[in-house]
């Protein structure tokens, strides 16, 4: 028996770093995420007699192999079963660029063991089984517009179809330092601070969110971007999430709102990628941007990770 799944990658509105357990990938600060509809990753999965996990169609990495094995060990410790299986994974997410496809990865996964076990879980439950493999796969799981209640399991805050903004996607090439970016964080001079502002945001985020006072997003949420990576970067390891290309971005994409009266927000996850909300005028601004020889996508927001027809390799 084979089970299929397909889950979204999810865009850090406010995505917090710097965890409180690493083991369990818990944060001291609520992050919300917004699912991307336009985005997906397709995970098959059934048990076999050897272990095998393939992206593409090809063995994954010795890393990413000993991060997935990790991840299926821990729930099926959790779920009580002890067999071989078959992973096979078909992203559709731009990779290590800071779009989520790691999360969509771990959600899909999360929905095709439990399926096949035939377990029946709550949400919330689900969601925190997702977050072992990576934190905002809790949030990928859920989909819509979601937050990590106490940096644990993903909650409903408003369903996609009632959130109003669309969401560009600006990919751009860099490392995937997450890892490392939890470990620095809580070391950097300025975290106390961040901390208090990140826990000050995200429930004031949540609060406007909730009473669909969206026009009193955006400010909130860049000015979010700005404090997080001046932490991120003042680790140990100076870590420099946005490279280039993503200041080169957000600089041109401030400098378009300033000319054309904007009403754009932008926002970052824990990489290079930028995106950008926007509540009307999304075909206008693609335009610019693609005459600049600048590679964006459109999306907006998507569901929960679902079950599919079998996937084949």
């Amino acid at each position: 028996m084979k089970v299929s799944a397909r889950a979204h990658p999810v865009q850090g509105l406010l995505c917090a770093h710097g965890y409180k357990d690493a083991d369990q990938k818990t944060l001291p600060v609520e992050s919300i995420f917004v699912s991307l509809k336009s985005f997906h990753t397709d995970v098959g999965f059934s048990f076999s007699d050897t272990i095998s996990i393939q992206m593409k169609g090809r063995h994954v990495s010795d890393d990413a192999y000993e991060r997935m094995t990790g991840f299926v060990g821990r729930i099926f410790k959790k779920l009580g079963i002890k067999s071989s299986y078959s992973i096979d994974i078909e992203p559709h997410v731009p990779l290590a660029q800071g779009i989520g496809s790691s999360a969509s990865i771990y959600a899909a996964l999360t929905k095709c063991i439990v399926t096949i076990t035939g377990k029946i879980f709550p949400d919330k439950e689900l969601s925190a089984l997702a977050r072992l493999g990576s934190h905002s796969a809790a949030a990928s799981i859920i989909g819509n517009v979601s937050i990590i209640s106490g940096g644990e399991y993903a909650e409903l805050l408003c369903q996609g179809e009632a959130f109003p903004f669309k969401i560009l996607v600006l990919p751009v090439e860099g490392e995937k330092r997450t890892e490392e970016i939890h470990e620095d964080m809580p070391q950097s001079p300025f975290y106390s601070v961040w901390l208090e502002c990140a826990r000050a945001s995200s429930l004031k985020l949540k609060e406007l969110i909730l009473k669909k006072k969206f026009d009193e997003i955006g400010p909130i949420a860049e000015k979010y971007i700005h404090n997080n990576f001046a932490a991120i970067s003042t680790g140990p390891r100076n870590i420099l999430t946005w490279n280039a290309e993503t200041f080169r971005r957000i600089i041109l994409l401030k400098k378009i709102r300033s000319e054309l009266n904007g009403e754009f927000f932008i926002s970052t996850n824990s990489g290079p990628a930028v995106f950008v909300y926007t509540r009307s005028g999304e075909e206008t601004l693609m335009k610019k941007l693609k005459e600049m020889d600048i590679e964006c996508h459109l999306s907006e927001v998507g569901g929960p990770a679902a079950l599919i027809p079998n996937i084949s390799v």
